[in-house]
């Protein structure tokens, strides 16, 4: 499907989908798709220096979804751009294969992006982009769970601590960060963030909707948590309908109010 104001420089590009999309294309290139996720900026450091990045999830028409990282200083000039919930086209970037430790299941490639991209939000009320399905397991249902099963949760953050140095067994440095999730069903669970993710969950962030994907169920010391490390997704404030429910009935919950706790 072809898109008004999607052009390449000298004639119309043809307009791709995710499954188009792969580390092999040699001509121009557009993708169109909806931002079902814009997570928060964070910075970094190699030997080359400092420097900056973010990244968004975006689903097609077909329901696939695709993470895009945009680097440095195309941070500034795209991050107010890719609005939750509206439709954009990304062109001159770069497609690569997914690094399966950060792509969501079934995301084969992802797209880079620097301040030579070109990325502009779309105006076309034609056209309607079905949200992506996302199976995900209600907390009071983790204490039934297998320790091995990787669930999609879909919650509420309440509470959140301190993000604290961690060195591993491995003698490598990382952060870790608890916090509490809680949803509809009436459950909180304790949840430890790790690596860049504990980064990312600031306190500025409490009361914050976030759906992650291949959460690792923990029983440390005989307590249900749920681990988010290597391998798992973390959607900030996803534009989902799902959200959206979740936001209406956390407003109603009265202060104070007591969620069955799956952690003590």
């Amino acid at each position: 499907m072809e898109y008004d104001g999607v052009r390449g420089d000298h004639a119309e590009v043809p307009t791709c989908a995710v499954r188009d999309l792969n580390p092999d294309l040699r001509t121009p290139w557009v993708f169109v798709g909806r931002i079902l996720a814009r997570n928060p900026i964070r910075s970094f450091s190699t030997w080359r220096g400092k420097s900056r990045l973010f990244e968004v999830y975006v689903s097609d028409e077909d329901r696939a979804i695709i993470r895009a990282t945009v680097f440095n200083d195309g941070v500034d000039k795209f991050y107010e751009t890719v609005v939750p919930g509206t439709i954009c086209s990304f062109s001159a970037g770069r497609v690569k294969t997914a690094n399966s430790a950060f792509a969501l299941p079934n995301s084969p490639v992802e797209l880079s992006f620097g301040a030579d991209a070109n990325i502009v939000q779309l105006h076309d009320n034609t056209v309607v982009f079905p949200e992506p399905v996302f199976q995900h397991t209600p907390l009071n249902d983790l204490p039934a769970q297998d320790p091995t099963e990787t669930p999609t949760v879909h919650g509420v953050i309440v509470d959140i601590g301190p993000q604290r140095p961690i060195t591993t067994s491995k003698r490598t440095e990382t952060h870790k960060r608890e916090f509490l999730l809680v949803d509809d069903s009436e459950a909180e669970i304790l949840c430890t963030a790790w690596g860049q993710t504990a980064t990312e969950i600031d306190i500025a962030i409490k009361v914050h909707v976030i759906l992650v994907t291949r959460g690792q169920i923990s029983d440390y010391m005989g307590v249900r948590s749920l681990n988010i490390g290597v391998g798992s997704v973390v959607l900030h404030d996803p534009a989902l309908s799902r959200s959206a429910d979740l936001k209406t009935w956390f407003a109603a919950v009265a202060p104070g109010h007591q969620f069955t706790s799956l952690h003590e």
